[in-house]
């Protein structure tokens, strides 16, 4: 059986290996229920994966294209029903079967050298990007490594290697390559919301979902959003589009959005916007703060107000409504 290398892989591939659930005879639906679902992964984690080689034996079976990876509950799969205590928390993919040229490609062919030895995760992802640095033999000759993103302290890496993201360190703790870097690192510009989601994902935020946030909010007139090295936040501007205020923040390390009293009231203060507009703002938020903070008062806290993730893509219609609310309120009589 021919033998895939690293260099044959010109897509962002995921390989699933489906061992277990695989049989000779597997119809079709069977064998692709099994192959997108249900992965213990994070959705960034997969989320450039254009591709999934399904693997069973070492071998490729099929080669599908991907739609949209998801959360295991909105796989709708018609051969394996949705088991929410054993399959929460967990990915899969909406995908069809590729076109004839890249299953040619792949179909019937062995992935046994993309796997070290007793490599058990069942999941694999490998990024185009990876494949462009030349290799040596030796992991103690340096080589360079492929740059995901400037962080505030140190970058976030991809090993050519083994293709593991870290944070910049002499060596892969994964595979062991002595990495070569500049002297000096220049942080990235990023340009746009998908720029944002593709850094933001390599350092482990749900980002998509907010980002999709963001998308629909700015959507409404008034409102627009300013990218930072690893931030993201919405704010509320005129109709020349300068900035009145900055409202809600994300961080593109996981701490989810946060919005800042303190700084809110001083843009109210600087600009002569509306103070009960901005009052009633802040007690509208209350109820979408992380339990630890609901009794904090506002006056006597200065710091972040932390809104979970999960409370951003269950309630984003009703904060999108009170971000309305508070841009109205901006132009009313001070």
């Amino acid at each position: 059986m021919e033998k895939l290398s690293r260099e044959d892989l010109e897509e962002n591939i995921a390989i699933i290996k489906i061992n277990k659930s695989f049989y000779d005879g597997m119809p079709d639906l069977n064998l692709y229920d099994v192959t997108r679902g249900c992965w213990k992964r994070k959705l960034e984690s997969v989320s450039k994966a254009e591709y999934v080689l399904s693997v069973a034996l070492g071998e490729v079976k099929e080669v599908y294209k991907v739609i949209k990876w998801v959360p295991a509950s909105e796989l709708n799969r018609e051969t394996i029903p949705y088991d929410e205590e054993r399959y929460k928390n967990r990915i899969g993919f909406h995908g069809k079967i590729a076109d004839a040229a890249i299953r040619d490609k792949y179909i019937g062919k062995s992935v046994a050298d993309l796997f070290k030895f007793g490599e058990a995760d069942p999941v694999k992802v490998f990024l185009k990007e990876a494949a462009v640095v030349s290799l040596p033999d030796d992991i103690n000759t340096a080589v360079k490594p492929v740059m995901v993103i400037q962080t505030e302290e140190k970058p976030l890496v991809v090993c050519p290697r083994c293709e593991e993201t870290f944070l910049m360190a002499k060596r892969c703790p994964e595979c062991g390559q002595l990495m070569l870097y500049k002297e000096k690192w220049n942080k990235p510009k990023l340009a746009n919301l998908e720029e944002w989601e593709m850094a933001a994902n390599l350092i482990g935020a749900t980002s998509r979902e907010a980002a999709d946030f963001v998308r629909k909010v700015c959507k409404n007139e008034g409102f627009s959003y300013h990218i930072g090295a690893v931030d993201l936040s919405i704010d509320i501007v005129d109709s020349a589009n300068k900035m009145l205020m900055k409202t809600f923040m994300l961080f593109g390390n996981g701490d989810g959005f946060a919005f800042q009293p303190s700084s809110i009231e001083q843009y109210a203060e600087k600009n002569g916007l509306n103070k009960d507009g901005i009052s009633a703002f802040l007690e509208d938020m209350k109820p979408f703060l992380r339990p630890n903070q609901k009794n904090q008062p506002y006056e006597r806290y200065n710091g972040y107000y932390y809104i979970n993730y999960e409370k951003i893509i269950t309630n984003g219609n009703d904060m999108e409504q009170i971000l309305i609310r508070l841009r109205d309120a901006l132009t009313e009589v001070k």
